[in-house]
C-alpha cells in the first residue's frame, strides 16, 4: 500500500476508497471555483464591510492553508451563499455578519465541531439572503452554535430591522476588538433581554424604544471605552477596572476546589477572562448556577451605574471608585494593584477570610504569598527605611503547603547569634482565625529557649511574647496590621538598646 499512496499514483478511486473525495465533494469544488472565478482579475468583492468577512484576505489565507477553524466555517458559509443564490448577493452582508458572530463565539476546537457547524449552516442556507427576517420571525432551532449567541442574533435581528440607529449602534459595539460580536450582556444590562424573553420580540412603543436605545448606548459606550483602555495591558492603569468591579462584589470565576480567578485583563485565557464572565450560560441553565453568574455580571453593571463613573475621565473616576473599600477580604485586593501583578495567571486560593493565598502561577506548588502578610509588607514594612538594629527585610515566597509565606526582618547579630523577626499567618492555629498576624522572634541558629540571654527573654516577656516550642521562637498574635507594625517597632527599639 505504501507506494500506491505516493502522489504520482493517487487516483480518484483511492481518494474514494479512503472517503477523502466524493462526487458531491468534486461538484462542490467545481461550483466554488465557478463563483470565485473573476477572469484575470483578483477575487471579486461582494461585501461592503470587510470586518465580518474579508473576502480577499480569506482567499489568500485559504491558498496558504493559514486560517482558523471559525474562518473555515465562515468561508464555507460564504461559498454556499454564492452557490445557492447564483451570485445574487442581496443580503450577503447580514448573512456574513451573523455567521461571523455565531462562529467566533462558539467553541470550535476540532474537525468534529467544524462539521457540526457546517451542517447547521446548511439548514440556514435557504434563508441566508434574508437572514434577519428569518431570525426575527422563526422559532426554528439552530443547531450546534451557542444557544445564547443564537438568542443574541435573534434580538439583534429585531432591533436592526427596527431602525438605522439601532443598526449603527449594534454594529459599532459588535466590532469592538474584545467582544467580536458577543454583546448579549449589554442587552441584559439595558433590560432588553428580559423583555425579549418575556415577549419573544422587541415590539415595544416608540417611547420605550427611545429608553431601551439610550440604555444600550450607555452600557455600550461604557464597555467599549473600558475594554479599549485596558485591552493591551490593564497593568498600565494599575488594574483599576478589576479593582473597581471588585469594590461592587465578588466577581471572581471559580476554577476548582478553593481556586478562583481574578480575570486580570493582562491574561489571555479563554476560560478565565472578562469575555467568559459576560457570556451568559446556555439557555435553560437552572438556578443557582444561572443566578450566580448573573450576580457576578451585574457587578460590572454596578460600576457603569455608579455616579462616579465618568467616560470623559476614565482613569480618575475608576480611581475614585476604588477608594470606597468594603469591610471584607476584597479591600486588600482593591487597595493593592500589586496583588494582580504578582498573580501572573490570576489564580488565588480562597478557603475563607482567614486563609487566602495568591499564586504566582496556577497552583500552590508554584511560588505563592499570603494575603494579610503580603499586604502588610507592601503597604507598611516595605516603605520603612529601617528597623534598627535589623538591616534587611524581604518577603519570603514559598512553593509548599507545608511552609508559611512570611515577612522576614533580619540582619541583627548579638553576642554571635543571628536574630530575625518573621510575620506570617499561622493557618494551623485555628483558635486565632481572627488574628492573622503572628509575629515570631527567633535565633536563626539555635532553637532552644535556654540559649536566649535573660535580657532578650525579659524584652519578650514585657512585650507579650510567649515561647512556642513547635515554632522554635517567641510569638505574639495580633488582629490588625496597625497593631502588628507597632509591636515590631517597639520590639526593634528595645532590642537596639542591646547592641
Amino acid at each position: 500500500m505504501g507506494c500506491s499512496l505516493r502522489p504520482e499514483y493517487l487516483t480518484y478511486h483511492i481518494y474514494q476508497q479512503f472517503g477523502i473525495l466524493t462526487k458531491d465533494a468534486i461538484s462542490y469544488l467545481i461550483d466554488a471555483m465557478d463563483v470565485l472565478s473573476n477572469g484575470n482579475n483578483k477575487i471579486q468583492i461582494h461585501l461592503n464591510d470587510t470586518y465580518y468577512f474579508d473576502e480577499e484576505q480569506c482567499f489568500k489565507n485559504v491558498l496558504k492553508h493559514d486560517f482558523t477553524l471559525p474562518q473555515r466555517v465562515q468561508f464555507h458559509a460564504y461559498l454556499k451563499f454564492l452557490i445557492h443564490h447564483k451570485r445574487k448577493i442581496s443580503g450577503i452582508d447580514q448573512w456574513m455578519r451573523v455567521i461571523h458572530n455565531l462562529s467566533e463565539n462558539t467553541v470550535i476546537d476540532g474537525a468534529d465541531e467544524v462539521a457540526k457547524a457546517i451542517k447547521s449552516i446548511e439548514k440556514l442556507i435557504p434563508h441566508s439572503n434574508n437572514i434577519l427576517e428569518y431570525l426575527k420571525d422563526s422559532n426554528d432551532q439552530i443547531d450546534f452554535f451557542h444557544s445564547r449567541q443564537v438568542q443574541e442574533e435573534r434580538i439583534k435581528a429585531c432591533l436592526i430591522t427596527n431602525s438605522q440607529e439601532w443598526k449603527d449602534e449594534i454594529s459599532k459595539i459588535e466590532k469592538h476588538p474584545y467582544f467580536k460580536g458577543q454583546v448579549l450582556f449589554l442587552f441584559e444590562f439595558a433590560g432588553i433581554l428580559e423583555y425579549f424573553e418575556r415577549h419573544g420580540n422587541c415590539d415595544w412603543s416608540s417611547a420605550d424604544d427611545t429608553e431601551y436605545l439610550n440604555g444600550f448606548i450607555k452600557y455600550s459606550n461604557g464597555a467599549g471605552k473600558v475594554f479599549q483602555s485596558i485591552l493591551n495591558s490593564s497593568s498600565d492603569i494599575d488594574f483599576l477596572w478589576e479593582r473597581a468591579v471588585l469594590s461592587k462584589g465578588n466577581y471572581l470565576i471559580p476554577a476548582s476546589a478553593f481556586r478562583w480567578n481574578l480575570l486580570s485583563t493582562t491574561i489571555k485565557m479563554r476560560d478565565f477572562s472578562w469575555k467568559r464572565l459576560v457570556r451568559l450560560p446556555p439557555v435553560g441553565t437552572k438556578e443557582p448556577e444561572s443566578n450566580e453568574w448573573k450576580t457576578r455580571r451585574f457587578f460590572i453593571k454596578a460600576v457603569f451605574d455608579d455616579n462616579l463613573f465618568d467616560l470623559s475621565n476614565l482613569t480618575q473616576s475608576l480611581t475614585t471608585i476604588c477608594k470606597t473599600l468594603p469591610d471584607d477580604w476584597r479591600q486588600y485586593f482593591i487597595a493593592n494593584p500589586e496583588f494582580y501583578s504578582y498573580s501572573e495567571q490570576g489564580f488565588i486560593r480562597y478557603e475563607d477570610e482567614s486563609k487566602i493565598l495568591l499564586f504566582k502561577q496556577s497552583q500552590q506548588n508554584h511560588y505563592h504569598v499570603e494575603m494579610y502578610s503580603y499586604d502588610l509588607y507592601l503597604n507598611m514594612l516595605s516603605e520603612r527605611q529601617k528597623f534598627d538594629p535589623f538591616t534587611r527585610k524581604f518577603y519570603f515566597e514559598v512553593k509548599s503547603g507545608d511552609e508559611f509565606p512570611c515577612i522576614i526582618i533580619s540582619g541583627w547579630e548579638n553576642d554571635g547569634a543571628n536574630y530575625a523577626i518573621e510575620v506570617f499567618n499561622d493557618f494551623n492555629d485555628v483558635s486565632n482565625k481572627s488574628e492573622p498576624y503572628k509575629i515570631r522572634f527567633c535565633n536563626r541558629s539555635n532553637f532552644k529557649v535556654d540559649n536566649y540571654p535573660n535580657t532578650i527573654q525579659s524584652i519578650m516577656d514585657s512585650n507579650g511574647f510567649q515561647w512556642i516550642p513547635h515554632l522554635s521562637g517567641f510569638c505574639k498574635t495580633v488582629a490588625v496590621k496597625d497593631s502588628a507594625i507597632s509591636v515590631i517597632e517597639n520590639l526593634s527599639d528595645q532590642l537596639k538598646l542591646l547592641s
